[in-house]
């Protein structure tokens, strides 16, 4: 008996070992298993390649980048009978497109899901899929707290504008929704003016879906019952473009000289499937020593180490 054990234990797992290793080191069952998973990791990071820094950025650096988002003041409110879009007041050659033909169709009501299923949530796979997909709420990208009252706190997200709450997150009201982008990468808070709150749009997370921006706004008055929004604000002294394409990813406010204003530049995509766009102004470190002023401008700064070839 104890003979049969023996041969048992040696053949048994030899056979196992032989055919695993036929059909596992088999050529053509590792060449099937090898374009499967290069497959399915060019199908996860094909669209987010597109919009990471690197050699990717190679769209033309726009030598003469005229204005195409003007700045105004408006309203930061939206009446709750107002049917609201992403773009709600085109601008066509510094005038305001008639808003009727710009907003045709029909109204539209949020009926969810909330929160959001199917969240990108910890943890991940090899290839970066969720194993728990959790709810979740959309991207939020900023936060800025009010210095002096912790219930009034400012939110930015993805592709949804600036929230504002007044009691501590019990309820929340959008003020970007009158904006020319609603991506938004930061949110200030003015140290000399904590009513004024200044918004970079363009979030510029680098993924298949983080899309530009205009320049910054400012909203005035943010904690009030009228809060206005100026902007947006993107010329150079010149009088050249060069925020609108990109993403405002950070934002400083100098806390003796409000009207210092710092705003770091990155890439974002546009349109489906990561689409950077052809022709963009140059990223980088921007200064206005003149924001408080009414008509901001932007002086790019030298970054060290920076690249400063045609490309972007």
């Amino acid at each position: 008996m104890k003979r049969i054990y023996f041969l048992l234990g040696v053949f048994v797992p030899a056979l196992v070992l032989f055919f695993a290793s036929r059909f596992f080191l088999d050529p053509r069952v590792m060449a099937q298993t090898h374009r499967a998973t290069a497959r399915a990791t060019q199908d996860i990071e094909a669209v987010e390649g597109r919009a990471r820094r690197g050699p990717e950025d190679m769209a033309p650096i726009a030598q003469d980048p005229n204005p195409t988002a003007f700045a105004r003041s408006i309203p930061a409110l939206v009446p709750p009978t107002k049917t609201t879009t992403a773009f709600p007041q085109s601008m066509v050659n510094g005038e305001s497109a008639n808003a009727a033909a710009v907003n045709a169709g029909p109204n539209w009501v949020a009926i969810g899901p909330a929160p959001i299923p199917n969240g990108q949530t910890d943890p991940a796979n090899a290839n970066g899929i969720s194993q728990t997909q959790s709810p979740v709420s959309g991207r939020t990208t900023a936060i800025a707290v009010d210095p002096t009252n912790p219930s009034i706190a400012y939110v930015g997200t993805a592709q949804g504008g600036v929230y504002r709450t007044l009691n501590g997150g019990a309820s929340w009201t959008p003020l970007l929704d009158n904006a020319l982008a609603l991506a938004v990468g930061s949110v200030k808070i003015d140290p000399k003016d904590r009513t004024k709150v200044l918004v970079g749009t363009g979030e510029g997370n680098f993924s298949g879906d983080s899309y530009v921006g205009v320049g910054v706004y400012m909203i005035t008055g943010a904690d009030g019952a009228n809060p206005v929004l100026h902007g947006p604000y993107n010329l150079d002294t010149a009088g050249k473009d060069v925020m609108t394409q990109r993403c405002a990813v950070a934002l400083a406010i100098d806390s003796n000289n409000d009207n210092n204003v710092f705003v770091g530049t990155v890439t974002g995509i546009t349109g489906l499937y990561g689409v950077l766009p052809s022709v963009l102004p140059r990223r980088g470190l921007y200064r206005s020593t003149n924001f408080m002023g009414g008509a901001p401008t932007f002086s790019k700064l030298a970054v060290l180490g920076e690249d400063t070839t045609t490309t972007a």
